[in-house]
């Protein structure tokens, strides 16, 4: 693999509920490259898109997918646990890499992997990758720092045109569930409640639910408490048990529990 051009961009400001462009690159792999991705990133999610060539991808178990001109390969660190991505024997794959952070980015992504998949159809030469690639050095590796709103307007453009570029419906019920839970982030609700108001079963929405995301609705729930009380927290002279109200938690000591079990600090600590 041949590492051509690559651009860390470290954002200034203080944005994390936005999409924020942390890195991009363009890069040409040869025959052999294989790559391979567990756990989380450095990154909330990665959108990589095929200039020429055509490489393949699998995520977790799941079959291996071609990734030709005009399609994006999506990773979403918090629900995929794998990526591998890699080469056939013959030809070249050459392709632009994008890293996105923010809050934005991780439930943005969610929703358009849950609905599409993680093979996307979507062409190089739109006008939010010609931003990024424009913003390429000569050199092989360099570092920028970037005001935090240019960063978002950046990360904010490729996550706008990936959605833009999905053309089927996806799964109507999964997506209907997540509007429904992220318009109740504030309240304590059950997954129970969500499946009564779609009219379904708990165990058809949780199937459903588990086979489009990756994971169920009671676990993609938590995830966007949690997310919602890390910007909250952000929010000069907000207390801990305030966010732990305004994220549907019953009690500051349920929440902070939670809250350390995921990210390692107390809610006190991230604040």
């Amino acid at each position: 693999m041949i590492h051509e051009r690559a651009l860390d961009i470290t954002p200034l400001g203080a944005l994390p509920g936005f999409c924020l462009l942390s890195r991009v690159a363009i890069e040409v792999a040869r025959p052999g490259y294989h790559k391979s991705v567990a756990g989380r990133t450095r990154c909330n999610g990665i959108i990589q898109v095929t200039l020429a060539g055509c490489g393949w991808c699998r995520v977790g178990s799941g079959p291996p997918q071609p990734v030709p001109p005009g399609t994006a390969m999506v990773f979403h660190a918090g629900i995929h646990r794998e990526l591998v991505y890699g080469l056939p024997d013959r030809g070249r794959w050459e392709f632009i890499y994008t890293d996105l952070d923010g809050e934005a980015a991780r439930s943005g992504l969610a929703d358009i992997v849950a609905a599409h998949g993680h093979v996307i159809p979507l062409h190089a030469e739109g006008p939010a990758l010609r931003s990024c690639t424009r913003l390429l050095p000569n050199t092989a590796l360099a570092h920028r720092t970037m005001p935090a709103a240019e960063s978002a307007r950046l990360g904010g453009g490729l996550l706008l045109a990936l959605a833009e570029a999905v053309g089927r419906p996806g799964d109507r019920l999964v997506l209907a569930a997540m509007e429904w839970m992220r318009g109740r982030l504030d309240v304590t609700v059950a997954v129970e409640a969500c499946a009564a108001a779609l009219g379904v079963s708990r165990e058809h929405l949780t199937r459903r639910f588990t086979r489009e995301v990756g994971d169920s609705p009671a676990r993609w729930l938590l995830r966007q408490r949690l997310a919602r009380a890390r910007v909250l927290l952000a929010v000069p002279g907000a207390t801990v048990a305030a966010v732990a109200r305004d994220c549907g938690f019953a009690n500051p000591a349920h929440f902070a529990a939670v809250f350390r079990a995921a990210t390692g600090m107390r809610p006190r600590d991230a604040r």
